[in-house]
């Protein structure tokens, strides 16, 4: 098979190929790169008549150079394949699949010495990752992490109030009295109190945000607003308070839920819960079949999601080192 590399500089394209990749995320439309503040490189592989069957992108530091660590509030930014590429029969799709990520691995390792890649939930095979310099290791090498998120799966409930029937009791206890406490929700266009919750929730446990990260998260939450791929919800107490907010983000296929925060005030009030919840119903609305709950990597967060029935669902982080 003959692949061409080049590099990707058509947006209309990139986003055309992203929405229609079963690896595809809305971390990886250009809307969302650009409100990362990160430059990025995209790249193609095509076949002889110039269809694309895999992209790939690479973030870069202030410098030019390749990140080493993951852009924050990002996720799933890493090779993506053609739908079409992934249709054949199994020994056909196994052997193409393998051939277009070898070949795309090693036009993109003689470029870069250090990059990482997050893959989406359903990339699954990264032997190629794994073989890349199998037997000449000294010339560089992936370093495969697995991490954890979760899928909500919403298609077997018609309402809000089916999907509630079915998650953990106690949620939907705190869920009744969080409304009975007179607790209230809203859709917002209010960053700046999202980001104010937010620091609250990391000041309570005694960590600081830094001015960087934060820069970051509202330019992410500002793009999504302005390009209606994403969502505030602000939960109020009886009094008006803001008390807690979530940030959901969403392409053609699901839907993400990227920020949660809440003031210490209000902690263990139920306001979390509530504002959950009407994201979700918010979901339901949107006619979305999925949320991705953008990681389970920690007992508490773990816990906390999985109690929504959220199914733990595997991801690679492959680090490449020369």
């Amino acid at each position: 098979m003959e692949l061409i590399f080049s590099i990707c500089d058509d947006n209309r394209g990139w986003d055309e190929f992203v929405a229609k990749s079963p690896h595809g995320t809305v971390f990886a439309i250009s809307d969302f790169l650009a409100s990362t503040l990160f430059a990025y490189n995209r790249y193609w592989v095509k076949n002889t008549q110039g269809v694309p069957l895999a992209a790939a992108l690479i973030p870069l530091d202030p410098d030019g150079q390749p990140l080493k660590h993951l852009v924050p509030y990002t996720m799933y930014q890493g090779v993506m394949l053609a739908p079409e590429l992934l249709a054949s029969t199994t020994h056909k799709r196994i052997s193409e699949c393998m051939a277009v990520v070898s070949s795309l691995i090693e036009s993109i390792t003689a470029h870069y010495s250090n990059f990482i890649w997050c893959q989406s939930v359903g990339f699954e095979d990264i032997r190629p990752f794994q073989w890349h310099n199998y037997h000449q290791p000294e010339l560089g090498t992936f370093l495969i992490d697995i991490g954890y998120s979760g899928r909500i799966d919403l298609r077997n409930a018609d309402s809000i109030e089916d999907y509630l029937s079915t998650v953990r009791s106690g949620r939907r206890w705190e869920y009744r009295k969080a409304l009975k406490m007179g607790m209230s929700w809203e859709t917002s266009t209010d960053i700046s109190l999202l980001m104010e919750l937010y620091e609250l929730t990391f000041e309570r446990q005694g960590q600081a945000v830094s001015a960087e990260h934060k820069k970051v998260l509202h330019s992410i939450a500002s793009q999504a607003l302005m390009q209606g791929y994403g969502e505030i919800i602000i939960v109020r107490s009886a009094e008006g308070k803001p008390a807690s907010a979530t940030l959901f983000l969403w392409d053609a296929h699901c839907a993400y839920y990227l920020i949660g925060a809440n003031s210490p005030e209000f902690r263990g009030g139920y306001s979390g819960i509530l504002a959950f919840v009407e994201a979700v119903r918010r979901c339901f609305e949107k006619g979305y079949k999925a949320i991705d709950v953008c990681g389970m990597n920690s007992p508490n967060r773990g816990d906390f999601k999985t109690s929504f029935n959220a199914d733990p669902v595997s991801y690679f982080k492959l680090s490449f080192k020369h």
